[in-house]
């Protein structure tokens, strides 16, 4: 399984990715640009045990000039705890002088690597947590500003640098993850409290 954002022009040809089956989903999520549209899917299966799709369908609606995308995904559980964070895509439609449009197709299949974190997710998926599948992205923009937008309750200046180097591709996903979360463990694995018998 290919963990990076694979892309082509046009027809999508060599890099064209299916969806998993409808029987093996979990979470569906679609985020609509002004132009162009991107969607995800988080899935049972691959070698971790749970994985994600995801496509971007670019669109630059002129023979010159060019679009930009930006777009990640990201999957937390209602306490805040975030599971996945995928590699962030930014990818540019650049317009061509034969063609009135031009598309941009960009595909992602995406497993966390072996770890704790890996685990963790397919036993949330296995024991029904409710996840919530998020796209975050914008359109036209070349900074991350959207994404910080998304992580404003859990910001620190410490986070927003890890962000920035996770982007770059200098920081991997677990390192992430374990600042984000604080080096916890998933809310569902913590032991609850007793009750204190009178």
């Amino acid at each position: 399984m290919n963990n990076n954002w694979n892309c082509a022009n046009d027809d999508a040809g060599g890099v064209r990715l299916e969806p998993p089956a409808e029987t093996s989903r979990v979470l569906e999520a679609e985020k609509s640009f002004a132009v162009g549209n991107a969607q995800a899917i988080l899935a049972k299966g691959g070698p971790s045990g749970a994985f994600l799709w995801a496509h971007l369908h670019g669109i630059h609606e002129d023979r010159q000039g060019e679009s930009h995308y930006a777009v990640c995904t990201l999957i937390r559980d209602n306490d805040g705890f975030y599971y996945m964070i995928s590699p962030v895509l930014r990818t540019t439609v650049e317009g061509v002088l034969d063609k009135p449009e031009r598309h941009r197709h960009c595909y992602l299949q995406n497993v966390l690597p072996n770890s704790d974190e890996a685990n963790w997710l397919k036993m949330a998926i296995d024991n029904g947590v409710d996840l919530q599948l998020e796209i975050a992205g914008d359109r036209d923009r070349d900074d991350i500003d959207w994404l910080t937008t998304t992580l404003k309750d859990i910001l620190t200046e410490e986070l927003q640098n890890l962000l920035d180097e996770y982007t770059a591709g200098a920081v991997g996903v677990l390192e992430l993850l374990r600042k984000i979360n604080e080096g916890r463990t998933p809310p569902f694995l913590r032991e609850k409290p007793k009750a204190h018998v009178k």
